[in-house]
């Protein structure tokens, strides 16, 4: 009955209906994932560098004034990637953040070294592996 309701209903999702066919390894949809983004697409279409990123960032962004980078987002003759940039930067710095300059810093010389402290208590034998369990036990309990 659930199968003629899906049927008739149009309900793909009615109990037990065995409408359709459903996805594997073999079988998967003509366009799987998302649309890449606009910035990759031109990077891809353009052939830009890592480097032309950096030179970007070290040669226009961290050397120019507010004004000046305004004037340079809405000059319709510098390239894509420089306004692109120029633009995402900006609309951070208005709102106090570096968000993206940060992104794109860890995207290029990767993330800056993170330590991590922790205690191993790999050389300690059993009955003091136990002991340091009911001592952390009751620093948690009270």
């Amino acid at each position: 009955m659930a199968e003629n309701d899906a049927k008739t209903t149009g309900n793909r999702f009615a109990p037990g209906n065995k409408l359709g066919k459903t996805f594997s390894s073999t079988r998967q949809p003509a366009k799987n994932g998302r649309k890449p983004s606009k910035l990759k697409k031109y990077i891809k279409d353009n052939d830009v560098s890592i480097s032309d990123v950096k030179l970007v960032i070290k040669n226009i962004i961290l050397t120019k004034t507010k004004p000046e980078l305004d004037e340079l987002c809405k000059d319709e003759t510098q390239l894509m990637l420089v306004r692109v940039l120029v633009k995402s930067f900006l609309s951070d710095f208005k709102s106090g953040s570096i968000y993206n300059l940060n992104s794109l810093l860890d995207r290029i010389y990767g993330e800056a070294e993170q330590n991590i402290n922790i205690n191993s208590y790999d050389n300690l034998s059993h009955e003091e592996k136990i002991a340091k369990l009911k001592e952390l036990n009751s620093e948690i309990n009270g």
